[in-house]
């Protein structure tokens, strides 16, 4: 596991380095390129769970029902 983190590490390194147009710190980079993989990695059911609870507290804002499956 720390060998896959180490060259996960080395690559967003390389992608970084690599950006002639960057802005940010490596480091914010970093988290946001970490973060955008763990959205992608969530399975179909826990983005639809997602999906359901987000429409179900907006529908609750907006005075109505929950949203069934």
């Amino acid at each position: 596991m720390v060998m896959f983190e180490s060259e996960r590490h080395d690559v967003l390194w390389e992608m970084w380095v690599s950006n002639p147009f960057r802005e940010e710190s490596f480091e914010d980079f970093k988290t946001k390129a970490l973060s955008e993989i763990r959205e992608s990695s969530q399975s179909k059911a826990q983005k639809e769970a997602t999906a359901v609870k987000g429409m179900t507290d907006a529908l609750a804002l907006l005075g109505g029902d929950f949203v069934g499956n």
